[in-house]
């Protein structure tokens, strides 16, 4: 189960890293240009970029609202039975007298390994919420750039993207 939460979050990572960098693109070159538009055309082609990173992001967030959906119970079940087996092995390891070497450094493995894989869940989730954060502030800062640009001239209102993570 943590494999497969893994698994898809890292694609879900992906794909954010993927439009970040669409966004990312758009707002260096909304900086690098430092003059306004030279034409309406101009103006509308970057706008049309804009919007369809944007449904992507929609369709993205989208994805990552049904994943967290279907994930939040079995994460919550799981996360207790990490907990639940984490306090066990710790309690053989330190607390219970008279276990040779041998098994008490078993002990000690199986509760790294435990630990190990926890880390690396919370890890993989953590990754899509600072990702989504980061998306969040592209997406902002693009609008500004553009309205700036055009000379606050447009009433072009961009989608609101909701931010949703598991």
């Amino acid at each position: 189960m943590s494999t497969f939460v893994i698994i898809s979050s890292q694609i879900v990572h992906i794909r954010q890293k993927t439009l970040l960098n669409s966004l990312t693109d758009l707002n260096d070159y909304l900086q690098t240009n430092n003059q306004q538009f030279k034409s309406q055309l101009q103006a509308l082609s970057l706008w049309n970029d804009y919007l369809r990173v944007n449904r992507l992001l929609i369709s993205l967030s989208t994805d990552i609202e049904q994943c967290a959906s279907y994930f939040s119970c079995p994460i919550t079940v799981y996360f207790m039975g990490f907990i639940i087996l984490q306090c066990y092995l710790a309690y053989i390891v330190f607390f219970v007298p008279n276990l040779n070497l041998f098994v008490n450094l078993f002990f000690l493995y199986c509760l790294t390994l435990v630990e190990t894989c926890q880390y690396i869940l919370v890890l993989s989730l953590s990754k899509l919420t600072q990702c989504n954060g980061k998306l969040e502030k592209a997406n902002e800062k693009f609008y500004l750039l553009f309205n700036r640009k055009n000379g606050f001239k447009t009433k072009m209102i961009p989608f609101v993207v909701k931010v949703v993570v598991y």
